[in-house]
């Protein structure tokens, strides 16, 4: 949800998404300078070339988790779940498990 194009905010509930973890590709979710809500979302085995192997929030986004998981990710970057860039991540009640990043921040 980009808001240079146009995206205000973002939705995902009760949603589980699971990856190749052999390959490697962008965050699932990118939210830069607009607003996310994750709520019941399980993400897994995701490998990222970026920050961040399932979300990245950039440029003052807003993001709020509640109720999900993050498992089995890995980032080339920093975050190997989450990867807040001049930005706010609000999470509750959320499960972090085997997360790594290559440049620091496991988890966030």
């Amino acid at each position: 949800c980009l808001s240079v194009v146009g995206c205000t905010s973002l939705i995902l509930a009760n949603l589980d998404i699971s990856c190749d973890s052999a390959m490697s590709r962008p965050p699932v979710v990118r939210v830069q300078g607009s607003a996310a809500l994750l709520d019941g979302v399980t993400l897994s085995a995701c490998a990222s070339w970026e920050d961040g192997a399932f979300v990245s929030a950039t440029d003052g986004a807003w993001v709020d988790i509640v109720d999900s998981r993050f498992l089995h990710g890995r980032s080339a970057g920093r975050g190997g779940g989450i990867a807040a860039i001049r930005s706010s991540v609000h999470v509750s009640n959320t499960t972090f498990y085997n997360l790594s990043s290559s440049m620091g921040g496991g988890c966030v």
